[in-house]
């Protein structure tokens, strides 16, 4: 609109300096014809004498006039012809003539002359157009007139014409003729049609966007918002102009979008800002704001034109894929886990930052295949070589774990999986995969296979050893019996005893294969470890030698454990001879307890220990320490690298057993010719230190008149144990099970004082005779007894704090006080046997 304002204020003016014109000409034509004619007046001549000299001089100005007119007539066709404005003159009649300049016969297609009666030029006034002609005609008659319409042409050709004119007057006053102009306005008229027609499709196609189409002027006020910003915000149009962005912007966006604003106009570039606007229901979402400046013909912004686009949705998108890659990322490294391509052909390899993680490669480092199998061994170059190879070429995926090797020398287990990637024609075009560090994880299976075979030898340890124990019950007990009856120069006194020294040897070899399998029954207490550590001391010190120089690091606040003091030396001792050992010409052996802290993936933790608070003691030494292959099987039984005579193999395995049955694990680090270290882990227990239940026995007392009840279903082991207990007075009542000691109860008509029972039995174990007989029998005691393991009894709700209880094998001497013992202790115990 604003061009067309433009335009006709350019032709207003032209035609107004064209009118200018034609009356100049009209008053030298006049003057001319007064000259022409003779009619010369005193003041023209400058005399009113007719003398030939003043004649000739007025002829001079004549035809120097004539030349002048003739000059300025040709100037005002010419200016007439460039800015296509014609003039014309007629007579008051409407039946004369039109008389036409040059420019405006061409206008009007006037005949050669420019003389084109008046009723022809009515008739070409286009039809719709004439009865306004006519009246604008009839009104020039009384001032001016100034008409702008359709004439239709030779061949029926329409131009749209500006026509004015008006009435020429003589001196009196009285109208002469009319004179005026006609301009070719056809162009003007088709492009402001075209201009109109421009912006009412610009308007329909702002209004029918989805976007918001804004147009702004040079200082980025707002003049222009289609509907989709009414709709979107809720402003209306016009409170919406001038500063419309800054009411639905959002504040912390304001001077970011405003910073922007300010490059885009000094540079005069492109405006791009993304933006929250607020919805009509005070909601705020994402916009894309973009705005291009609209330059004049000096290059300076005239408006800027711009839309906003809606990109909330993109931007919760992006979002969610930024939240997606994010878990990804984090499940990819907590699965250790990374992507890779190789091109076919080329060869040319793509690694993420996770596989150059698990290799320990450098960033950006971008290998061939030939370069990247270089990272593994040679017997596992080819196989993964191949397996690639066959994926290029018939598109057979894989899936293998093979081993490699990093720039850092780390032997590591990966998982390598490959699938085809092929072009629309089907041709083979990539082969993608995933890379995966299974190293943990083959850990934890060569742990578990290793944990599996321990647990079969535990169990077939654990089996013998109770055998054993029962068989060691009978022959310790009438070793001692017999010797008890001989006197003491008697020779066979000297043959038994060396077959009770044997069956303590024997005791000594079932105790150790029980603590390997964990099935020795303990006595734990709360103990500091450190203190346990500093008190064995003196006694390790002779033990290593002067060879070997001992350090014992005593930090203080060192945690407290629930253990068995006895085992636990057990331990120390195991770990001390271990590392004398590995020292034959002398070293250096330090110990020193911890409090620690171990997570879910603390390396070496086996799998079935839980994370948590430690007492760790670490027993380092500077002897010839182990190989992978030694290091792998130090813990199994009867494994052992010294030579034949020196050494059982049951002392590390004893180890083991113990600090895994007191909730422990142990791990070992060594290098041949480095030495090694020990750490042994024990839970962490806030209880205090126990005290004495009870008090022992006299050891002198062990007879006694009580009845007693003896379940067992060893014939030996109860034929010895009823001797035994007869021999100090006791009454016994014999039983081969559960089911008849019940009944032997159930008739017995006086007091049972003590019930001394087998914990593992057919059908019917000790814990469940005994809270059977409790409610028969509330006073009577319990004293439990077996050759197996500790899980056995836990199994069957035995080993408690403060349940009576005597490990298989048992010696007349240990079965009597123990008796004693729990007869000697006040007040009744419950079926499990707890007071």
């Amino acid at each position: 609109m604003h061009d067309l304002e433009d335009m006709t204020r350019e032709n207003a003016l032209l035609r107004t300096r064209n009118e200018q014109l034609l009356l100049q000409l009209a008053d030298a034509k006049q003057a001319m014809s007064a000259l022409a004619h003779g009619e010369v007046d005193a003041v023209t001549l400058g005399t009113t004498s007719s003398t030939p000299l003043l004649l000739e001089e007025a002829q001079a100005k004549l035809r120097r006039s004539q030349v002048t007119l003739t000059e300025s007539h040709r100037l005002l066709e010419e200016a007439q012809a460039i800015a296509h404005v014609g003039s014309w003159t007629s007579g008051l009649s409407p039946t004369g003539t039109i008389q036409w300049s040059r420019e405006g016969a061409r206008i009007v297609s006037a005949p050669s002359g420019g003389a084109m009666p008046a009723a022809y030029w009515l008739q070409m006034v286009h039809p719709e157009d004439r009865e306004r002609f006519d009246l604008a005609t009839r009104e020039a008659i009384e001032g001016r007139v100034e008409i702008e319409h359709r004439i239709v042409g030779p061949g029926g050709v329409v131009r749209w014409v500006h026509y004015r004119g008006g009435i020429e007057r003589d001196a009196a006053g009285l109208p002469v003729r009319l004179v005026g102009t006609i301009q070719d306005v056809t162009d003007i008229h088709l492009a402001v049609q075209a201009l109109r027609t421009s912006e009412a499709d610009f308007r329909l196609l702002a209004e029918a966007m989805p976007q918001i189409v804004w147009i702004a002027g040079p200082d980025g006020g707002n003049i222009y918002f289609n509907q989709q910003w009414v709709g979107y915000t809720g402003l209306a149009l016009e409170e919406s102009l001038g500063a419309g962005w800054n009411r639905a912007c959002h504040p912390e966006d304001q001077q970011r979008a405003w910073d922007g604003w300010q490059s885009a106009i000094s540079t005069t570039g492109i405006y791009t800002r993304e933006r929250r606007l607020r919805r009509a229901d005070g909601v705020y979402t994402w916009w894309l704001i973009r705005g291009m400046p609209i330059v004049d013909a000096l290059g300076a912004v005239a408006k800027w034109f711009g839309t906003a686009t809606d990109i909330d949705a993109i931007k919760r998108g992006q979002e969610t894929v930024r939240r997606s890659e994010a878990m990804l990322r984090i499940a990819g490294n907590a699965a250790k886990l990374g992507g890779w391509s190789v091109s076919v052909p080329g060869h040319q390899s793509t690694w993420s930052d996770q596989v150059r993680v698990i290799l320990e490669a450098p960033d950006g480092m971008e290998p061939t295949l030939e370069q990247a199998l270089e990272f593994y061994p040679p017997d596992f170059r080819q196989t993964i070589g191949t397996h690639i190879e066959a994926c290029e070429r018939d598109g057979i995926a894989f899936d293998i774990e093979v081993q490699m090797i990093t720039p850092k020398g780390r032997r590591k287990w990966v998982r390598v999986i490959g699938e085809a990637e092929r072009d629309e024609s089907g041709a083979i075009t990539m082969v993608r995969g995933g890379f995966q560090d299974i190293d943990d994880r083959r850990r934890l299976e060569d742990q578990f296979r290793q944990a599996q075979k321990m647990e079969a030898v535990g169990r077939l340890a654990g089996g013998v050893a109770h055998d054993f124990n029962n068989l060691l019950s009978v022959i310790l007990s009438y070793a001692d019996l017999s010797i008890d009856t001989l006197r003491l120069g008697d020779p066979l006194r000297a043959d038994l005893e060396e077959i009770k020294r044997a069956g303590t040897r024997a005791t000594d070899l079932t105790r150790q294969l029980l603590a390997f399998s964990r099935q020795q029954v303990l006595s734990p207490q709360v103990v500091d470890l450190g203190k346990v550590v500093s008190a064995m001391k003196p006694m390790l010190s002779r033990l290593l030698g002067e060879g070997v120089s001992l350090t014992v690091l005593e930090p203080d606040q060192i945690g407290r454990v629930l253990v068995d003091p006895t085992q636990i030396e057990q331990v120390v001792m195991n770990l001390a001879v271990n590392a004398r050992d590995a020292m034959p010409d002398g070293g250096r052996l330090m110990m020193e307890a911890s409090n620690v802290s171990v997570e879910e993936e603390f390396l070496g933790m086996p799998a079935n220990v839980a994370p948590g608070r430690y007492v760790m003691l670490a027993v380092t030494d500077t002897g010839m320490g182990m190989t992978e292959e030694v290091r792998a099987r130090i813990f199994e039984p009867f494994f052992t690298t010294k030579e034949s005579g020196k050494g059982t193999g049951l002392g590390l395995a004893t180890l083991f057993g113990i600090v895994q049955q007191s909730g422990g694990f142990v791990t070992v680090y060594s290098e041949p010719g480095h030495g090694t270290t020990f750490k042994v882990y024990l839970p962490r227990t806030d209880r205090v230190a126990d005290e004495s239940m009870r008090a022992a026995a006299d050891a002198s007392v062990l007879g006694g008149s009580e009845t007693i009840l003896l379940v067992e279903d060893e014939e030996q082991v109860r034929a010895v144990a009823c001797t035994i207990l007869r021999r100090r007075g006791y009454n016994v009542i014999e039983a081969a099970n559960g089911g008849e000691a019940l009944l032997l109860a159930n008739d017995f008509p006086s007091t049972i004082a003590l019930m001394l029972t087998d914990v593992v039995m057919p059908r019917l174990s000790g814990r469940r005779l005994a809270e059977q007989l409790a409610t028969q029998r509330p006073a009577m005691k319990v004293l439990f007894a077996s050759g197996y393991t500790d899980d056995a009894v836990l199994q069957h709700g035995v080993l408690e704090s403060g349940v009576p209880f005597i490990q298989k094998p048992f010696t007349p001497v240990a079965l009597l006080r123990k008796v004693r013992e729990v007869l000697d202790n006040r007040g009744p115990q419950h079926a499990s046997g707890r007071p």
